[in-house]
C-alpha cells in the first residue's frame, strides 16, 4: 500500500515563514507597534522542567502538526499562511516569545518539541495538545504549562545517488496499529536534506500492548521513492544517523487535449504502478504540456483528469526508458445517469458507487462524495474541501452513502444539548502531492444540527 493511502497528508503551497531563534527569548526586528510577550513553561509528565525544547508560535493560529520553521514546504492545504516564531526553553524550562506586528487581539498556536519526547501538537492519527492562546499588542500573555510525553526520536539526511542533499522531500511516518496503519508524523526535509521525526510512540504502551512496524516513506517529484521498513528495528545510533538515497528514475512528458482537440491547462496528470505505487503527479501548463520525473520503469497507468470540465482519460504506458511525446485526449467523465445529489451544510454530496469511484479515482467504492463544497465550507473546520473528496467515516464508524453520513453525525450528537458540536469525520482526497485521508472535526451549530435531523428524516421515510 502506498504511503499516500496510509495517512492524511495534502496539497503543498509555499509557506511564508519568519523564524527567529534565540534562548530563552525570541524577538523580531523592525516590528510595527508594541509586541505581545508570550511566556510559559515546558515540562515532562512528572512536571520536571525541560531545557532546550524548541517552541514554535504560529501567527495566526494553525494546525501545528503540519508546520515547522525548519521545513521547506507547507504540508496541508488548510494550514493557513502564517508567520512562525521560534524560541528555546532555558535551563528552568521557561520560554518567552515576542510577537510583533499585531493589529489587535490575535489567536496564536503553540507547539513544543524535544528529542525523546512527542511534539506537543501530537500525531496525525491521535492528535495531541492543540494549544491556542490569545495575545494582545503591548500586553503579556501566559500559556499553561506545555507537557511533553515520551516518544522515540529519529533523524537523518536524504541524498541523491551522487550524495547531494535533497531538500523538500515529503516524509510520511506511520505506525501499524491493529489491522491498519496510522499517521505518526508528516514533514519535509530541510534545505540541507536533513529531517527529524519526534512522534513515534514506544513499541509497547503502558498497558503492555505492542504496536506493529513503524515504516517511514520518502518521496519527491523528481526521484523514485524510498522507505525505512521499520524504525522499531533500529538501534539508537542508527536511528539518529539515517541516510536515505533517492534514485533518479524515468521521465515522461507530453500534452493533454480536451475532447475537442484543444490544449487544456490545469489538468492533473498522474502516473503510478498497480495499487498506486510510485505515484507522481503534476498539472498541465497553459499549452496543456506536462512533465513527470522519478517514475518507476515498466508499465504505469497514466491518468489525466480535469474536474473543471469533467473530462478524463487513463492509459497504460510502458516506461522502458524516458518518453517525451505522450498525447492524452480527454473524454467526458462517465458518471451515472440521473445521479442524485443532496444539499448538506452548504455542500452538494452524492452516494459513491463503482461508477463514481472510477470517475473520480476514489480509493473506496462507498461513501459520500463532494460534488460542490460550497463557498462557506470553511466554517465547518474540515480544511480545504474540493470536488472529489469522499467522506467515508464519521466518529469511528464507516459510512457508505449520504444517508449514512448524515445519520451518523446525528447519532454522534445524540443526547447532547450544546450551542456548538464537534464530530470526527474522515474523508479521502486527491491532490498533486498526495492521495490520502484527512481526519478533521466537523464544527456544527444548533441550526446545523437541526438541518441535519430534518435531512435525516427525509432520507429515512420508512422510519417516520
Amino acid at each position: 500500500m502506498p504511503p499516500g493511502r496510509r495517512t492524511s497528508p495534502l496539497n503543498i503551497p509555499v509557506l511564508s515563514i519568519l523564524a527567529v531563534i534565540a534562548s530563552p527569548m525570541a524577538t523580531a526586528s523592525g516590528a510595527e507597534g508594541k509586541p505581545a510577550i508570550l511566556r510559559g513553561l515546558v515540562t515532562d509528565e512528572a512536571h520536571a522542567p525541560l531545557a532546550e525544547a524548541r517552541i514554535l508560535v504560529a501567527i495566526p493560529a494553525a494546525d501545528m502538526r503540519f508546520i515547522d520553521a525548519g521545513t521547506t514546504r507547507k504540508l496541508l492545504k488548510d494550514a493557513v499562511d502564517c508567520r512562525v516564531l521560534e524560541a528555546r526553553s532555558d535551563a528552568g524550562g521557561n520560554y518567552a516569545v515576542e510577537v510583533p506586528g499585531l493589529s489587535g487581539r490575535t489567536e496564536v498556536s503553540i507547539d513544543a518539541m524535544k528529542p525523546g519526547y512527542r511534539r506537543l501538537s501530537g500525531t496525525l492519527m491521535a492528535g495531541g495538545d492543540a494549544r491556542k492562546v490569545g495575545v494582545t499588542p503591548g500586553e503579556p500573555a501566559e500559556a499553561a504549562p506545555l507537557v511533553l510525553k515520551p516518544a522515540l526520536y529519529f533523524r537523518g539526511v536524504v541524498v541523491d545517488e551522487q550524495g547531494k542533499p535533497i531538500p523538500s522531500v515529503d516524509i510520511n511516518a506511520n505506525a501499524v496499529v491493529g489491522g491498519g496503519a496510522g499517521g505518526v508524523e508528516l514533514l519535509t526535509s530541510r534545505a540541507d536534506g536533513t529531517f527529524e521525526v519526534f512522534n513515534y510512540p514506544p513499541k509497547t504502551d503502558a498497558l503492555g500492548k505492542q504496536l506493529g512496524e513503524g515504516p517511514i516513506y520518502f518521496s519527491h517529484p523528481d526521484y523514485l521513492g524510498s522507505h525505512v521498513e521499520d524504525v522499531y528495528a533500529l538501534d539508537k545510533t542508527r536511528g539518529e544517523s539515517l541516510r536515505v538515497v533517492l534514485p533518479a528514475g524515468r521521465r515522461l512528458s507530453g500534452r493533454v487535449l480536451d475532447d475537442a482537440g484543444k490544449p487544456i491547462a490545469g489538468v492533473m496528470v498522474e502516473a503510478s504502478r498497480k495499487d498506486g505505487d510510485g505515484r507522481k503527479a503534476t498539472l498541465t501548463d497553459a499549452d496543456g504540456r506536462f512533465a513527470l520525473r522519478g517514475l518507476v520503469a515498466g508499465i504505469s497507468t497514466v491518468t489525466a483528469r480535469s474536474l473543471a470540465v469533467h473530462q478524463a482519460r487513463s492509459l497504460p504506458v510502458a516506461l522502458n526508458g524516458d518518453r517525451r511525446d505522450l498525447e492524452l485526449r480527454l473524454r467526458p467523465m462517465a458518471l451515472p445517469a440521473g445521479m442524485k445529489s443532496h444539499a448538506v451544510l452548504g455542500m452538494r454530496l452524492a452516494d459513491v458507487n463503482p461508477e463514481v469511484q472510477s470517475a473520480y479515482g476514489l480509493f473506496f467504492d462507498r461513501g459520500a462524495v463532494i460534488l460542490d463544497p460550497g463557498e462557506g465550507h470553511g466554517r465547518l473546520g474540515l480544511g480545504d474541501l474540493a470536488e472529489g473528496c469522499n467522506f467515508w467515516m464519521v466518529g469511528q464508524k464507516r459510512v457508505g452513502s449520504v444517508r449514512e453520513f448524515v445519520d451518523q453525525i446525528v447519532a454522534e450528537t445524540a443526547g447532547k444539548d450544546l450551542d456548538a458540536y464537534s464530530v470526527r469525520v474522515v474523508y479521502s482526497f486527491r491532490t498533486v502531492e498526495f492521495v490520502g485521508n484527512n481526519t478533521q472535526y466537523l464544527r456544527l451549530t444548533r441550526d446545523d444540527l437541526k438541518e441535519l435531523k430534518a435531512l435525516s428524516d427525509r432520507l429515512n421515510p420508512d422510519l417516520e
